[in-house]
This record gives C-alpha cells, sequence and structure tokens, in this order.
C-alpha cells in the first residue's frame, strides 16, 4: 500500500513538473512516450490493487482508474493547450474525485452509505459546474 501511495505521487509529481517545465506543447515523440508511461503506470497500478481484496481493492481500481484519466487528460493539455483540454481536466479530475468517493462508501451501511453517496454527488456536480463555469469564461 505504501509502495502504491509513493509511485502515484512520484508520477503525480513528475507529471506537473514536465507540464509546467515544458509550458506551451510538446513534441508528437515525446506525447507518445509519455502516453505509453502513463499506460504501463496503470499496469503497475492495477497489478497491485489486484493483491487486495474486497472494497479496498475497489477502491485501489478507482483510484488507479482516476489518476490515468486525469494523467491522459494533462497530457493531451500539455500536447494542445485549448479551453477544451483545459475543460477535459477538470471533468477527469471531477470525475476520478466522484468514482473514489463512490467506491469508498461501500465501506458504510445503511444511512451512512447514502449520506456519503449524496455528497460525493453533491461534490461531482459542484466540480462539474466549475469546469463548466471555467469553460465558459
Amino acid at each position: 500500500m505504501n509502495k502504491r501511495n509513493l509511485t502515484a505521487l512520484s508520477a503525480a509529481i513528475g507529471l506537473g513538473l514536465s507540464a509546467s517545465a515544458m509550458g506551451a506543447g510538446i513534441s508528437e515523440a515525446q506525447y507518445k512516450s509519455a502516453g505509453q508511461g502513463i499506460a504501463a503506470r496503470h499496469t503497475n497500478e492495477q497489478a497491485l490493487c489486484e493483491s487486495m481484496a474486497g472494497n479496498s481493492k475497489d477502491v485501489c481500481q478507482a483510484e488507479a482508474n482516476g489518476r490515468e484519466s486525469v494523467a491522459k487528460a494533462e497530457l493531451e493539455l500539455s500536447y494542445s493547450e485549448s479551453s477544451k483540454t483545459r475543460y477535459e481536466v477538470r471533468m477527469a479530475k471531477a470525475n476520478a474525485a466522484y468514482a473514489i468517493a463512490n467506491e469508498k462508501c461501500d465501506d458504510a451501511a445503511g444511512n451512512v452509505q447514502d449520506v456519503c453517496r449524496k455528497e460525493a454527488q453533491s461534490a461531482a456536480v459542484a466540480a462539474k459546474a466549475d469546469a463548466e463555469r471555467a469553460q465558459t469564461t
């Protein structure tokens, strides 16, 4: 579990630094290479999730899928920055956060689970509305 968190953290830092260092755009070769790196990290993360069981496995998979979708959206943004790609990054983050929160709600039961799901859905709706608003301005 700790190794997975460390891998995710290093991937996030690497993507953040590479995106900020590259500025306006990246070459097609860099784009393809980064895409392959994202796919490889996702495969490794999914393999780590396979060793888990129950809801922790589901949460792990949701986190891995979320990181992959956000990384792909950020890669698109670094390849061709536009209002559409900035919107897609925001939506990917909102969808990933919702999927993870929704899976974490499975640990609860009854009314607590219902409240958890409604809070997750509310946060997702707010994040998507923010993404819509940011795109129109």
